[in-house]
């Protein structure tokens, strides 16, 4: 036990530590630290909202709809401020198509201008003052251009609501109040936190007074700009105002009065909610609520208001509905960063609220949630820090994912099921941390290794390869093995020349992007590269992680590194750069490949018969002016993957027996019927020339000649046809060429 206690010392004085912050963190009255707090505990719920966005109650009443003064609008209608006609002709109509409620997110806060008024004295500064009688019927036109009188009488003939802000910085005051909810006693108002305002921008008097109702549209975003909670209701000189959404849905449930439901604490009294007859609307102490969000942004039914004007809209989209208007057009429109979305219409959240009240949804943040958070802080993180540091790397993973899935259930089923909002994060934050604090003295040693293995391997392999050498944690890939491995040997042709005719920079560049372009592709099909030797590459594949289409994985580098060449040299060609033209040598053995080399200089490679073999497949490209040969062991392997044309037996340098090499063409779901004819065609015809039939095999070349003229390899059967008429091979040939380039 004391040795145990020993190695965890540090494991557990770094977890209390931890937990001690972390639980001071959360209660700190410091205004960073409770910035802090809340920056993190706004980005959970922003978070848990969209992701619980489908999961939440749906909306039930579908009788709330808005009108909008959108670009529609202001294209058929002209630009915005309308005239008060234009507007007292919008109310009218929706009157006659029966809405229930129509709510203004708009303040009319500036008398409209009386064209008559202004003629009249124009009139009075021109030497037409002392005509009288023109004077006189100017006059009497006064009253038909008075459009707010106009508008006011619109209003007055239904339940409409006036849009106003209250102001707590400054106490100016413009415009006309409605009648307040209630008033408050001067020790109410002292004892309760609803926010007290100082100014106002309302309506003016003739169009407050035909509406008599006011909410007011003032939005409070957080700290960080985003909306995410609003009042219901404020305090001026004691009197308390609706928001606008309160107020219309107030008037929608024909409701006379809302009150104010409080609890004492002591001798303090604490706002809790609003009683709407029937509803109670939960809120914090100043009359807050977190917006109810159910449904992403443009999601209640949009109007827009030159239909309304145009009598192009239904009665039934309006009727016994809460009609908000609003603007929605371009540079009018009113978007807010909200939880639900960066662009969030500012009509909607008025949309949301009302909607919310009618349908009795209203997520809260419970008072005792905080201290619940601060219980389970100091509660899991004791625990934590005792029992983590006795467990393994796996119990402890289990552990934390276990948290972090339990975390998600809880506060989704809370939210969901019970409309409480509670993040819990700085707890899950204390579990999560001493998890996987305790996992780090767990992987150090296996650090060490993989840290190794990626010295080892990071040069020669692609970055799939490592990271799937590192998952496995297998120590015998450094150690040498025989497998059966593909191999591919690639060379420039005429490299020599080229290099003569640049400068070392221009081949520096040239040569530098050019093994880029192949080591992507041979990267890409996941093969390892063994060694560049100047405009050489070596790669293969099947080690160090195995691959059974390792010799079709080695084929399709091979033809993808010739299509690639062709844009590369696209570059060349605008950088005044040679082209280049490259050999491909691929063959298929047994090899041995492992970490070999000094005490100074170390390389995982892969060595045998079989890459030499390779090797000089390559070399043999040249001679049959093919991009590409295969060997008899790879051809076997993918012959029913690819069209393969067959191009010669040859026995190399240093080989007694002979070996069948081919060309390939390409995949065999891709290639044309042509090719696939010219294999036919050419089978038949080798067929014959290994038999020695020398005639029918000239004669079936010269056809394939003539079919094909940028095939060379017909000329060089046909070159051998003509030596071996002159010079028969014998009875005992093989049909073998003996190639005498390496």
């Amino acid at each position: 036990m004391k040795k145990i206690l020993k190695n965890n010392g540090i494991a557990f004085l770094i977890g209390f530590i931890f937990v001690g912050l972390l639980a001071w963190l959360y209660i700190s009255s410091n205004s960073t630290t409770t910035a802090l707090v809340n920056t993190i505990n706004n980005a959970v719920y922003d978070h848990l909202l969209r992701a619980n966005l489908d999961k939440l109650p749906p909306i039930k009443q579908n009788n709330i709809a808005i009108v909008a003064i959108d670009d529609q609008s202001i294209a058929e209608q002209g630009r915005w401020p309308w005239s008060r006609e234009k507007m007292a002709s919008l109310v009218n109509k929706l009157h006659q198509m029966q809405a229930a409620v129509v709510a203004f997110d708009i303040i009319f806060s500036e008398p409209e201008r009386n064209i008559m008024t202004q003629a009249l004295s124009s009139l009075d500064k021109t030497p037409a003052a002392s005509d009288g009688s023109l004077h006189t019927s100017l006059k009497q036109l006064v009253p038909y251009f008075n459009f707010d009188e106009a508008f006011a009488k619109s209003l007055s003939q239904g339940d409409f609501v006036l849009g106003m802000v209250l102001d707590a910085q400054n106490d100016s005051t413009s415009g006309s109040l409605p009648a307040p909810l209630l008033t408050l006693s001067q020790e109410q108002a002292n004892s309760l936190a609803i926010p007290t305002m100082n100014g106002y921008l309302g309506n003016i008097a003739v169009l407050q007074n035909a509406a008599h109702q006011a909410g007011f549209l003032n939005a409070a975003p957080d700290d960080d700009g985003t909306l995410r909670q609003t009042n219901l209701i404020m305090n001026y000189h004691n009197n308390i105002y609706p928001s606008l959404a309160l107020e219309a849905t107030r008037l929608y449930l024909l409701s006379d009065q809302i009150q104010l439901v409080t609890a004492n604490y002591g001798r303090t009294s604490v706002l809790e909610g609003l009683q709407l007859d029937q509803t109670l609307i939960p809120t914090d102490e100043t009359g807050s609520i977190l917006i109810p969000f159910r449904v992403g942004a443009y999601a209640y039914p949009y109007i827009s208001a030159s239909d309304i004007l145009e009598n192009r809209v239904k009665e039934k989209d309006i009727a016994s509905k809460i009609i908000f208007i609003g603007a929605t057009a371009t540079g009018l429109g009113d978007l807010k960063p909200s939880s639900i979305a960066n662009n969030y219409p500012g009509v909607e959240v008025h949309a949301s609220i009302a909607s919310a009240i009618l349908d009795n949804y209203f997520p809260a943040k419970p008072v005792w949630g905080r201290g619940l958070e601060f219980v389970l802080i100091i509660g899991l993180g004791v625990i934590g820090a005792l029992l983590f540091p006795f467990l393994n790397a796996f119990i402890l993973s289990i552990i934390a994912l276990l948290s972090i899935l339990g975390w998600l259930f809880t506060t989704t089923w809370l939210w969901t099921t019970h409309h409480l909002v509670l993040t819990l994060l700085f707890p899950l934050i204390a579990v999560l941390f001493l998890a996987f604090m305790n996992m780090v003295n767990s992987y150090l040693s296996a650090s060490k290794q993989r840290k190794e293995i990626k010295s080892v391997f990071g040069q020669y392999v692609p970055q799939q390869h490592i990271d799937t050498i590192l998952k496995s944690s297998n120590e015998s890939l450094l150690e040498g093995e025989s497998k059966e491995l593909t191999v591919l040997f690639s060379d420039i042709r005429g490299f020599t020349t080229m290099s003569e005719k640049l400068t070392a920079v221009q081949l520096k560049a040239q040569l530098n992007e050019y093994l880029s372009a192949m080591t992507a592709v041979i990267f890409a099909l996941g093969g390892t590269i063994d060694k560049y030797v100047g405009d050489m590459i070596m790669a293969f594949w099947n080690a160090p992680i195995s691959d059974h289409q390792h010799a079709k994985k080695t084929i399709l580098a091979g033809l993808e590194m010739q299509r690639t060449l062709q844009e590369v040299n696209k570059i060349f060609l605008e950088k005044n750069l040679p082209d280049i033209h490259i050999g491909i040598g691929i063959n298929t053995g047994m090899i041995n490949v492992g970490d070999m080399g000094s005490r100074y200089r170390r390389a995982y490679t892969a060595i045998g018969d079989s890459v030499n073999l390779a090797s000089r497949l390559e070399g043999m490209c040249r001679p049959y002016e093919v991009d590409i040969l295969v060997g008899e062991d790879t051809y076997k392997e993918t012959k029913d993957d690819f069209l393969f044309l067959y191009v010669d037996k040859v026995k190399v340098k240093g080989k007694t027996q002979g070996v069948d090499i081919y060309l390939p063409l390409g995949l065999a779901t891709e290639v044309s019927p042509e090719q696939i004819e010219e294999v036919n065609a050419h089978a038949i015809a080798v067929q014959h020339y290994f038999n020695q039939e020398w005639e029918i095999a000239e004669s079936l070349f010269t056809t394939l000649h003539t079919k094909y003229p940028n095939r060379y390899l017909y000329e060089v059967y046909l070159d051998r046809v003509k030596t071996y008429k002159e010079n028969p091979p014998g009875e005992n040939w093989d049909g073998a060429y003996v190639a005498l380039t390496k």
